[in-house]
């Protein structure tokens, strides 16, 4: 069950990703070139690794007041 959820939750992460290019390509549309499928793949990466370093960053540990 532990990685059924966990495999999910990272295609939800990933997905969320290629919904904000989508939305990017809607508003900015052909202003904006970002290449082909490894370019994109790398992106995608980057986005994710970016996501867990700024969590982990603003992790604060348990709260002291409980």
């Amino acid at each position: 069950m532990r990685l059924v959820l966990g495999v999910t939750l990272w295609v939800v992460a990933a997905g969320s990703k290629f919904v904000v290019l989508l939305l990017i390509d809607l508003v900015f549309g052909d202003a904006v070139s970002l290449g082909g499928f490894f370019s994109v793949t790398l992106l995608i990466v980057c986005l994710l690794l970016a996501r867990s370093g700024v969590r982990s960053l603003l992790d604060t540990g348990p709260d002291p007041s409980r």
